[in-house]
């Protein structure tokens, strides 16, 4: 299984694994090498989720992108820029940094909050009003 070949890289044989696809998450729990799939758990909200949100966000701050080609942008934005926040609520009270994100046609975009906005979406799915547990 791919989830305990992924403890292993870290040197661990215990641990859980966040496994998160373009259109699934597992958290699966791996005790001395072996996963124990009784406890696996599967949430529908995934990387093209936090993608979705992250379009959301940014466009909530004047950027607009409506083709398939400028969702692919939002992904490359989401995959340079983005990062799980250890402590949101402490990054929200503060002013957090933004990024320059250079667009493919020269301009550029500052990316602030969204940056750990979107991802937070992995632990918090109720953001965009999905009751999965």
């Amino acid at each position: 299984m791919q989830a305990v070949l992924s403890l292993y890289a870290t040197g661990r044989t215990t641990g859980v694994v966040l496994d998160a696809g373009d259109g699934v998450t597992h958290a699966v729990p791996i005790y001395e090498g072996f996963a124990m799939p009784h406890s696996i758990m599967r949430v529908d909200i995934a990387g093209r989720d936090v993608s979705r949100y992250l379009r959301l966000l940014l466009r909530k701050e004047g950027y607009d992108f409506h083709t398939s080609a400028e969702f692919e942008v939002v992904k490359t934005i989401k995959e340079r820029a983005c990062y799980l926040s250890i402590n949101p609520q402490k990054d929200e009270a503060l002013e957090t940094e933004k990024v320059q994100y250079m667009l493919p046609d020269g301009s550029t975009l500052d990316v602030g909050p969204s940056r750990f906005r979107a991802p937070e979406l992995l632990f918090q799915p109720d953001l965009i009003g999905d009751e999965s547990e």
